[in-house]
């Protein structure tokens, strides 16, 4: 299972050429699996994801140049709020590392299908768009993992150098 949460509040924050960021949001993702070896060094399973991103942004501006001829964009009031759902098929394969087996390299092939659902809205009045997506994608996860001894209930991976992604989605405006 893996699960992960970030979060970020920023007042007067200031990166490059972005001034004035006023902004809060959080991600939340968790992703359990459940694999079951069918064969030494193969194991076949299931995943399923979820994921909720959150932003609001309060102002911030890009000035690019002087006052008189430069560039000068601002953002006030913008709002942001996306769910993923997906399910996943999984192939795991090992390659041992030595003949302890505590060291493997793998590759991890995936077929997962999902959606998504998403609101953007800015400004005052409220404008903003809605959008409900799908995605069909194979994931090729190639890796390296760490078998702690038989004693300890856990075992260690470290993974994903790449995907293929096919995606597709519909907005409705308000």
């Amino acid at each position: 299972m893996t699960a992960s949460f970030s979060t970020h509040s920023n007042k007067d924050y200031t990166f490059v050429v972005i001034e004035g960021i006023n902004s809060e949001g959080h991600t939340v993702k968790i992703a359990p699996v459940l694999a079951y070896a069918v064969a030494n060094n193969m194991a076949l399973g299931a995943r399923f994801t979820y994921s909720r991103t959150y932003l609001r942004i309060d102002s911030g501006s890009i000035q690019l140049g002087d006052d008189d001829t430069g560039i000068d964009l601002k953002v006030d009031s913008y709002y942001s709020l996306k769910h993923v759902y997906e399910g996943a098929l999984i192939w795991r394969q090992y390659i041992p590392l030595g003949n302890n087996k505590r060291f493997a390299l793998f590759n991890e092939m995936q077929f997962a299908i999902g959606g998504s659902q998403a609101k953007f809205a800015s400004g005052s009045p409220v404008k903003g768009t809605y959008e409900r997506g799908c995605c069909c994608r194979w994931v090729f996860r190639p890796g390296w993992s760490h078998s702690p001894p038989t004693t300890w209930p856990s075992r260690s991976t470290w993974a994903s150098w790449g995907s293929v992604t096919a995606a597709s989605s519909r907005c409705t405006t308000r």
